[in-house]
């Protein structure tokens, strides 16, 4: 059994799980014919990690502040009277992806208020989308594809720039707890600032709910921040509701087709990579030095690889010493750090801690 889109125009490509790709035309569902290729947006995925499968801080554990990040570069971002709680869940997809972004309701907010939402949010440096030409009269038009799944009702999606004054909305409509796809065509913004350097570019909202002064009509692109499309529902009115996001893609689709290319799973190496691009741990790291005289200061330098977007902030934590103390670390540049300690007393000494760089968005 498929479940194809709701209310689809003429033309609507649905390509499910397995089997062939239809195409909805003269009022129904036909096979699409496999004698004539269907044109797609490009298959380079400008999401990072958007099957969920690295999350290096947290693993699967549940968190419930704003801005816990449940996976890597996949953020809760709320404000609301009830409670929910985010992480990465272990849970299947149809199109075989082992993890998903997880939005519980803990307490109910039965009336959001305006300025009150919850959503999924995603943010993208300028290089990834430097080929866009967003604001310019050469924008091109995206496609953004998401597998979700939650209780029946109308949620949303919108597209922001960095400067956080250009926004795109639109809403998807779910049947109550069936896995789905959805595919949301996105026309080029012409207006605004949208950065093409490794600054913050772009951000992706996936609104369960939003409150008035935070929604905007959907289709159009509009002036100002807002996270959501008039029509959401409030999916936290219920305690005890789950939504799930994954497999999310954002594509470039300069034929204008409006049609996702088929889901691939990334390669798990290559997305760590991407990830640590933004957040890098290092576990023990020893700094030994051998001999060394009481109160002399000893260094070491720690190439940090790969690159990271920016010159990262650095800690250390988990510090331990032998005839050792004061661990104390400079950040030099992207891929570079300082780290000295000092010795105590004549002879031997190390001193080792978990190193931990963010340079996220």
């Amino acid at each position: 059994m498929f479940d194809f889109p709701a209310s689809p125009a003429d033309g609507t490509i649905y390509a499910p799980p397995t089997g062939p790709q239809y195409q909805f035309s003269g009022g129904a569902w036909r096979v699409a014919s496999s004698s004539v290729p269907i044109k797609t947006a490009e298959t380079r995925n400008r999401v990072v990690n958007g099957a969920m499968q690295i999350s290096q801080e947290n693993g699967n554990t549940a968190g419930t502040t704003n801005n816990y990040y449940l996976a890597d570069q996949w953020e809760a971002n709320f404000s609301t009277t009830g409670t929910v709680s985010y992480a990465r869940a272990a849970a299947v997809t149809p199109y075989g992806s082992v993890y998903r972004a997880a939005l519980s309701v803990s307490v109910a907010d039965t009336s959001i208020a305006a300025g009150e939402f919850a959503c999924f949010r995603h943010k993208i440096e300028g290089v990834r989308i430097a080929d866009f030409q967003w604001g310019t009269a050469k924008a091109k038009p995206l496609v953004l594809r998401f597998g979700f799944i939650g209780p029946a009702g109308t949620y949303s999606v919108a597209v922001t720039n960095g400067a956080l004054n250009r926004s795109y909305t639109a809403t998807f409509t779910i049947p109550d707890l069936v896995d789905g796809y959805y595919t949301i065509v996105i026309p080029g913004d012409t207006t605004g600032t949208w950065a093409k350097d490794t600054s913050h570019a772009m951000t992706l909202y996936f609104a369960v709910a939003a409150g008035s002064t935070v929604q905007t009509a959907p289709g159009s692109w509009t002036a100002g921040l807002f996270v959501a499309a008039t029509g959401i529902s409030n999916g936290l009115a219920v305690a005890g509701k789950n939504f799930n996001l994954y497999d999310v893609g954002l594509y470039l689709d300069p034929q204008n087709t409006g049609i996702a290319p088929p889901w691939t799973m990334p390669d798990e190496a290559q997305e760590l990579a991407a990830c640590q691009r933004y957040w890098h741990k290092y576990f023990s790291y020893i700094n030994s030095g051998g001999n060394g005289l009481a109160g002399a200061n000893t260094y070491a330098h720690i190439t940090i690889s790969p690159t990271m977007r920016t010159t990262p902030g650095g800690s250390a934590v988990n510090i331990t010493y032998s005839n050792a103390s004061g661990l104390t670390s400079n950040t030099i540049n992207a891929d570079l750090w300082q780290l000295r300690v000092t010795v105590t007393a004549n002879g031997s000494y190390y001193s080792q801690a978990d190193l931990i760089f963010q340079a996220r968005l």
